[in-house]
Parts: structure tokens; C-alpha cells; sequence
């Protein structure tokens, strides 16, 4: 054998002691360089959030699709521009209503500034102060809300206040600038490249939180993610059969209680008093909700709702009268929120009610 020599024996341990000074100087001189590029990252970082505008600093610390789609609607209600139609509410109609689409078929300028139910009535009279602000004029203005976010809880209002302080609060120290630095090179220089890919099920529409981004700052929608195993709608209707029966039932049977409460339409009055300073008035839509939720003492609850908000909100004769309250649930991805299908469906059906609204008002 190899080692069985006496001469290999202290050949060997020889050649690799002798290697020892050699391999530290190496480690150390290794360590020193990967420790000054460190450093110098640190740096770049910590330069680019201070350089980084106020926005973009704010935005790179938003990574869920509620404050994302806040925040970039916060942003968008500055720089639209004055249009035929613009439409504010909760996600039902973020998620719903296909603003595009829309646009197209009504041949008239469109735009969306919805968001989420948290939000609220009060929280929405604040991008439309902001879209104001900027010089922008709408000619209808259409509220757009789903029964759920009709029932308000106290802990929502943190998200009013959201809007009020501008977004986020940015922190101070040293970490927080190294985070929102590298955070910035990161979409700076990478995300052409390289997409950092979302967690759930948003992550496999969009990919990324770069993409969702983007894609709600262009258009002021989001897409839900369901049924995006199927191709075409006929493939869907053949297979899919909507939001679990037992789950969206017990869910809907919250609908029974006393609805819209006392927070909301203290929300609401808020949004009357702005749209009243802008001399403007406001249409209502109480979007639809899964067939399976619905019964005799939940149309009735529905009807006197929505026959109360138009009482505070003073607007026209109702010419969304003939836009259903429910679809077939098979168009749904939850209870609350349309899948992409069922979106070009509740999309179309505002058509007609909604060129009807805009032919009165040129």
C-alpha cells in the first residue's frame, strides 16, 4: 500500500504542515476582502435609502396585497387625471371589476381607486381629497362596496389613519436604512432580472411582489387568483364548483344580524361630507355575493341597506337598480371576491346600467 512506506510516512505529514502558514494568510486574506465588500454594500445601502425618494422608501416596506393596494392607490389618486367614471370601494370591486374591460366596452375614460373593506367609507373621502387636490374632476362617481365590509369593526381604523399619515412610518435607525437600501438596489438593479418570487397563492398569478406592485399602480385593479388551471371559461363552468358549500354558508349566516352598523355609517357620513364639498354626488353599488348566500331574511336586510346608504348619501334615482346582487357561486373564489371569470361576467353586466348613468351626465 501507499502509506505503508516509512518514507511516505514523513513525506506526507511534512507537505501538509509546511501548507498551514500558506492556507491562513489565504483564509484571512479571503476573510478581509469578503468582509470590505460587505462593508461597502453596507454602505451603497444605507446611501441609496437616504437618496431613495420618500415614496419609494415607503413602498419597498409594504409586502401584503392589503397595504399594497392602499398605499399604490394612495399614490394613483394624485396622478390619474380627470375622468368619465371614477369608482372607489372595497376589494370586491378592486378584485371585481375589470377597469380595462370596462373602459373598452363604454368607450369612455375609466379609472379605479378601490381598495379594501378595512378602508372604509371615511378612508376612501380621503383619496378622493387627494385626487382633488391634484386638479382631477370626475363626471360619476360610483361607491362600490360588498355586504361584508358593511359590518365595521373598531380595529379597522387603523388603516384610515394609514391613509392620513402618508403610508408607513419609516424607522430611523441604522438597520431600517440597511433594509430599505437593499430592498431598493434589489428592484433597482435585480427585479429586470431576477424576480423574487411571492409566498401563497398570489405568487403563483403574479410571480412576484414587484409584479403585483406594478400591476395595481398601472391599473388600479387586482386579479384574485383562482381558476387559473383553466384556459377557457367553458373548460371552468366544467369543472369548477366555487367556494366550499359548508364554509361560505357559515360564513353568510353572519348576514342575519342587524347590517350595516352603527361604525359604518358614521364612515359614511365622512364620505358624504367630502363628496359634498367637492359639489359632486355619488352613486351606490352593493356588490354581489355567491347565490348560495343568500335567503329571504338576508334579501331583506340587503334591500334596507342599501335603501339607508342612498338616504345618507342624497344621490340620483338608482341606475344601478338592475345589476344583480348575487351570482351563481361557482364565479367565486371566496365569498367575498370574484374569481377572473366571474370578473368579466360582473364586469359586463355594469355595462348597460353604466352607459345609461354616463349619456345622462354629458
Amino acid at each position: 500500500m501507499l502509506f505503508a512506506s516509512s518514507k511516505y510516512m514523513k513525506v506526507v505529514p511534512q507537505l501538509v504542515f509546511s501548507e498551514v502558514p500558506n492556507l491562513a494568510l489565504a483564509l484571512i486574506r479571503t476573510t478581509w476582502r469578503g468582509l470590505l465588500v460587505l462593508v461597502l454594500l453596507l454602505g451603497a445601502a444605507m446611501l441609496l435609502a437616504a437618496v431613495s425618494q420618500d415614496v419609494s422608501r415607503k413602498r419597498l416596506q409594504l409586502n401584503d396585497t392589503s397595504s399594497i393596494a392602499v398605499f399604490e392607490q394612495m399614490q394613483r389618486a394624485r396622478s390619474i387625471g380627470s375622468v368619465d367614471l371614477l369608482l372607489v370601494g372595497d376589494s370586491s370591486c378592486l378584485m371585481g371589476i375589470d377597469v380595462k374591460r370596462l373602459r373598452e366596452r363604454l368607450g369612455k375614460s375609466v379609472a379605479s381607486l378601490c381598495s379594501i373593506g378595512y378602508l372604509g367609507p371615511a378612508g376612501y373621502a380621503l383619496l378622493l381629497r387627494s385626487f382633488a387636490e391634484s386638479g382631477s374632476r370626475y363626471k360619476e362617481l360610483l361607491l362600490a362596496m360588498h355586504p361584508d365590509s358593511l359590518i365595521r369593526d373598531p380595529s379597522w381604523d387603523y388603516w384610515v389613519e394609514f391613509v392620513r399619515s402618508g403610508g408607513p412610518k419609516e424607522g430611523s435607525g441604522w438597520r431600517e436604512y440597511i433594509a430599505t437600501g437593499l430592498h431598493f438596489a434589489e428592484r433597482t438593479f435585480l427585479w429586470p432580472l431576477v424576480r423574487f418570487p411571492m409566498q401563497g397563492r398570489f405568487g403563483l398569478y403574479y410571480g412576484s411582489v414587484e409584479r403585483m406592485r406594478a400591476d395595481v399602480r398601472a391599473s388600479g385593479t387586482m386579479i384574485e387568483p383562482s381558476a387559473l388551471e383553466y384556459s377557457t371559461i367553458d373548460q371552468f363552468l366544467s369543472h369548477s364548483s366555487g367556494p366550499e358549500q359548508g364554509r361560505s354558508q357559515a360564513y353568510c349566516d353572519r348576514f342575519h344580524q342587524d347590517w350595516p352598523n352603527t361604525r359604518y355609517f358614521d364612515a359614511l357620513q365622512e364620505f358624504r361630507k367630502t363628496v359634498d364639498a367637492l359639489g359632486t354626488h355619488v352613486h351606490f353599488l352593493l356588490t354581489a355575493r355567491p347565490s348560495n348566500c343568500t335567503d329571504d331574511v338576508i334579501e331583506t336586510r340587503a334591500a334596507a341597506a342599501r335603501s339607508r346608504i342612498k338616504r345618507i348619501l342624497e344621490g340620483p334615482p338608482d341606475a344601478l337598480a338592475s345589476v344583480p346582487d348575487t351570482l351563481p357561486s361557482t364565479y367565486f373564489a371566496s365569498v367575498t371576491h370574484l374569481n377572473r371569470y366571474g370578473r368579466q361576467l360582473y364586469t359586463d353586466q355594469l355595462v348597460a346600467p353604466l352607459t345609461s348613468l354616463l349619456s345622462t351626465s354629458e
